[in-house]
């Protein structure tokens, strides 16, 4: 892969992982627990944690990767959103979206690891002592 088309394959897996955390964070992708069972809302939970991160890694390939973790930080300083389904009559609260200081960095505590274990395996897939735009297929 050319360096060129390396270039827009990294920026577009950042936006596209600070798109999905954003809207999650925010409450515009979310899963009710009660529309699923405990155990697949946990597995969902987790899976949504790990692997957009590892992907992210994977498809960066470099170290700066975990600075798109920067996105958690953006957030705690945009406003708080508030969903409410129905009418002003029958009006329904589904809840306040928004990310704390401390919830970011706790975010960005779990998912830099699932980044680096991304990095970590896009480096085992080049022969060693390949430099990454000579590798045909990656």
């Amino acid at each position: 892969m050319h360096v060129r088309e390396r270039g827009w394959l990294s920026a577009a897996a950042i936006v596209a992982y600070a798109v999905f955390w954003l809207a999650v964070l925010f409450g515009y992708l979310r899963l009710d627990a009660n529309d699923v069972s405990d155990a697949v809302y946990q597995t969902i939970r987790g899976a949504a944690l790990v692997v957009p991160a590892f992907v992210l890694g994977f498809a960066v390939g470099r170290w700066w990767a975990v600075l798109a973790g920067l996105v958690f930080l953006v957030a705690a300083v945009l406003p708080e959103r508030t969903v409410i389904s129905g009418g002003s009559v029958d009006a329904v609260l589904l809840g306040d979206y928004g990310v704390s200081l401390g919830r970011a960095l706790a975010l960005i505590a779990l998912t830099t690891p699932c980044v680096v274990a991304g990095v970590m395996a896009r480096g085992m897939t080049r022969p060693a002592g390949a430099p990454e735009d000579e590798v045909a297929g990656t």
